[in-house]
C-alpha cells in the first residue's frame, strides 16, 4: 500500500469521524474556551503570587512551562472524551434519558471551569469581592508556592514559633514510653515555675513551648509534651511572629510593648487549647487534615488576640499570630511542617480529644 492510499484512508476516516461528531462541535468549542480561560486565570494568579511573595517564589513561578502545557492538554483530552461519551450514550446506546446528556456534560464542564476561574481570580487578591469569595472558595495561593500559607482564611490572630531539628522521640499521650537523655530533661523548678494565667487540671495533656531565639522579625521555639512528673519530650520546632511581651508577664505594657496587627506573637503564659473547625485545612495541598475532621488546635482566650491556631506553615509570614510547627533546619524558616503537624495531632492532641482530655499549652 503506497503513501497515496494511506493518505486517502486517513482523510476518509477523519471525515467520517468528523461528520459523526459534528453535533458535538459547538460544545467542544465552548468547553475548550472554558479550559483555556481557566489556564489564563491560573497564570495571572501565579503572577500575583510572585509579586506578593517574592522571597518565597523562584524564577520559574509565573511561567507557562511544559508541565502546565501537559496538564492543560490532559484536561482537554478528558473533557473531549466526556463529551463524546455523552453524545454516543444518547445517540447510539439509549434515547430514554430524561435529559440531554451532551448538554448536561458540557454544562458540568463549564460550571467546573467557571468555579475554578473564580477561585483563581479571588486568590491572593485583596479586593472586597475577592475576600468574600475566599470565604466560600479555596484560596489557591499556596499551590503556586512550595510552602504552606496556612494563614489564609483565618480570622485576625497573633503569631507562632519554630526552631530546632528532627530530634524527637516517640511519646504517646499516655506518657508510657521511656525518655531518652537527648530529648528529655527535668523542667527547671518543675511545673510550679510555669506562668499560671490558667491552672491546668489534673490528668490534662500539657504542651510547653520554649521560645529560644527572639529575632527582630520572627521567633523560634521548641515544642514539648510534659508528663505528670514534670519531664518533657521534644515534639517539633515552632516559628512565630516577633515577641513584644518583653517582660514575659503575659500582657503588653505601654509604652514599650505594643501589639502590631498580624506581626506579633501571643503573650507568654498558660492557655487552654480547644478545637476550631477550619474547612480550608482539608483541601488544596493539606489533605492530611481530613483525618481530623478539618478541626484545628485552637489556643483559647489569648488577651488581645482571636483565632489563634496551631497549624502548618514555613515562616513568620504563615503566622499572623498563630503557632507554626515544623523543623527549624533553615535560618528563619521551618520545613516538613505537615509532617510535624501530623505527628503532633496523631500522637498527642487527637487521642486526647477522642478521650475527652483537656489540653493546655504553656509558653515560656
Amino acid at each position: 500500500m503506497n503513501t497515496e492510499n494511506l493518505r486517502r484512508i486517513f482523510f476518509t476516516a477523519f471525515g467520517a469521524v468528523a461528520t459523526a461528531l459534528a453535533p458535538t462541535l459547538p460544545y467542544l468549542i465552548l468547553c475548550t474556551v472554558a479550559v483555556l480561560a481557566d489556564c489564563l486565570s491560573a497564570w495571572l494568579l501565579s503572577r500575583r503570587v510572585k509579586k506578593a511573595y517574592p522571597a518565597d517564589t523562584n524564577k520559574e513561578t509565573g511561567k507557562f512551562n511544559s508541565f502546565h502545557f501537559g496538564r492543560t492538554l490532559w484536561t482537554l483530552l478528558c473533557v473531549y472524551a466526556l463529551l463524546v461519551f455523552a453524545f454516543f450514550l444518547e445517540q447510539y446506546i439509549t434515547s430514554s434519558l430524561p435529559f440531554d446528556a451532551l448538554k448536561v456534560a458540557a454544562g458540568a464542564v463549564i460550571f467546573w471551569q467557571g468555579w475554578s476561574i473564580l477561585e483563581n481570580c479571588s486568590s491572593c487578591n485583596g479586593a472586597k469581592w475577592a475576600k468574600i469569595l475566599q470565604k466560600i472558595m479555596v484560596d489557591k495561593t499556596e499551590r503556586h508556592l512550595d510552602i504552606d500559607l496556612s494563614e489564609l482564611g483565618l480570622t485576625e490572630h497573633g503569631a507562632g514559633g519554630t526552631h530546632g531539628g528532627d530530634r524527637s522521640t516517640p511519646f504517646t499521650e499516655q506518657y508510657s514510653e521511656q525518655f531518652s537523655a537527648k530529648s528529655v530533661e527535668n523542667i527547671p523548678a518543675s511545673l510550679a515555675a510555669m506562668p499560671k494565667d490558667v491552672v491546668p487540671e489534673k490528668g490534662s495533656v500539657l504542651l510547653r513551648l520554649e521560645r529560644t531565639a527572639l529575632k527582630e522579625k520572627y521567633t523560634i521555639g521548641h515544642l514539648y509534651i510534659v508528663n505528670e512528673e514534670g519531664k518533657k519530650a521534644y515534639i517539633c520546632d515552632t516559628i512565630e511572629d516577633t515577641v513584644r511581651d518583653k517582660n514575659k508577664n503575659g500582657r503588653f505594657d505601654p509604652p514599650g510593648e505594643v501589639k502590631i496587627k498580624s506581626l506579633t506573637a501571643i503573650p507568654y503564659g498558660t492557655y487552654r487549647v480547644g478545637w476550631s473547625y477550619s474547612p480550608r485545612f482539608g483541601v488544596s495541598k493539606f489533605m492530611e487534615a481530613a483525618k481530623y475532621n478539618h478541626t484545628m488546635p485552637w489556643v483559647k482566650e489569648v488577651p488581645h488576640f482571636e483565632g489563634i491556631l496551631i497549624h502548618c506553615g514555613s515562616s513568620e509570614k504563615s503566622s499572623a499570630g498563630c503557632i507554626i510547627v515544623g523543623y527549624n533546619k533553615q535560618v528563619g524558616r521551618v520545613i516538613d511542617s505537615r509532617k510535624a503537624f501530623d505527628s503532633l495531632m496523631t500522637n498527642y492532641l487527637w487521642p486526647a480529644k477522642k478521650a475527652g482530655r483537656k489540653i493546655y499549652i504553656t509558653i515560656v
